[in-house]
């Protein structure tokens, strides 16, 4: 458990200071004064001036925080966030979700060069199978089941799927450049009504591959938020169902012992997208809230006060915590009903 609670730990301070730091950079390279960019939380432990910001490392590795001139308060200067024009305050205000989803597609092309890619050429025969009793071995590449051609894995996967238990198979592989058929490869059904043959996929690596598939699973995991979100605003999911920072070392705990270091890869892209999506929503406090009021002043070409809207921010900020509170008493109460 003491692993787990590091683990979690250090994965969300990495996550919610990339976070940060995305708004670091561009507010800089917007022309916006930060005057100090922070690691951690509560009493500071250590400091470094550098071009008129304060780099901070403070007690406590719960968050971090990028602190620009006049972003609630008009200062007057002309390195303060309200003196900035609108598409470049969008720009600073964005770019904490933009390099969550950035940090989230890198940790994916990770994860996908270390697992790898299944490939319909065999690392392995189940003995006593259908697929060995016809001959199938290690090396062999599937060309075709029956009639139907087998370019990568899951067209093996389709076909023996398409197929009935009990039906008999023509497997037609590539073995070291001779085409060979293998018949009557009859189709077993497993206890959890699974069709198979006894054959186990190859993997392969590929750069280029994982790039593209790291994106597709990013916009499956954005999808997979929204779904979640709108599943709680109506009902098709329980607010039990939402977990903090105590909850998710429960919930990890179990999967980091068995998954080890691929569970927790997949873990932190998950969390990645998560607050992406999270802080881009049209709250209070939230850089979504703070979207919200830009988009609203470029429509009405007029600013709002930076005093009331921070007042406003700030009201948020008190509920969002009030909410983290609720739900970290309930995971507590949850764990220790375990």
């Amino acid at each position: 458990m003491i692993k787990t609670i590091i683990i979690v730990i250090v994965m969300l301070e990495v996550l919610i200071i990339g976070h940060e730091f995305g708004h670091f950079i561009t507010a800089k390279k917007c022309g916006i004064t930060v005057n100090e960019f922070a690691v951690g939380m509560g009493p500071l432990l250590l400091k470094k001036v550098k071009n008129g910001t304060q780099y901070s490392l403070r007690a406590f590795p719960i968050g971090g925080y990028c602190a620009m001139e006049g972003e609630d308060v008009d200062t007057g200067s002309s390195g303060s966030f309200v003196s900035k024009s609108i598409p470049k305050r969008i720009l600073v205000v964005s770019a904490g979700a933009i390099m969550n989803y950035l940090m989230a597609i890198a940790i994916l092309i990770v994860l996908l060069m270390i697992v790898g890619f299944a490939t319909n050429t065999l690392s392995g025969v189940v003995e006593g199978s259908p697929a060995d009793l016809a001959g199938l071995r290690a090396g062999d590449t599937i060309i075709r089941v029956d009639d139907t051609p087998t370019k990568d894995w899951s067209a093996v996967v389709d076909a023996i799927s398409e197929a009935e238990e009990g039906d008999s198979l023509t497997v037609t592989v590539d073995r070291d450049g001779e085409t060979l058929e293998m018949k009557d490869v009859t189709v077993l059904k497993n206890e959890e009504g699974n069709l198979y043959i006894g054959i186990y996929a190859g993997r392969s690596r590929s750069l280029p591959k994982a790039v593209i598939n790291s994106f597709k699973e990013s916009v499956e995991l954005v999808k997979l938020m929204y779904q979640s979100l709108w599943m709680l605003i109506t009902g098709g999911a329980s607010v039990n169902d939402v977990v903090g920072p105590v909850g998710m070392v429960s919930v990890m705990d179990e999967g980091v012992s068995t998954g080890g270091l691929v569970y927790v890869l997949f873990m932190a892209a998950l969390i990645s997208v998560n607050l992406a999506v999270i802080n881009l929503l049209p709250l209070p406090a939230l850089d979504g809230g703070r979207l919200l009021f830009l988009l609203l002043c470029a429509i009405t070409r007029k600013e709002l006060d930076p005093e009331i809207e921070g007042r406003i921010h700030y009201i948020g900020f008190l509920l969002l915590m009030l909410l983290a509170v609720l739900i970290t008493v309930k995971d507590i109460h949850q764990f220790i009903l375990k």
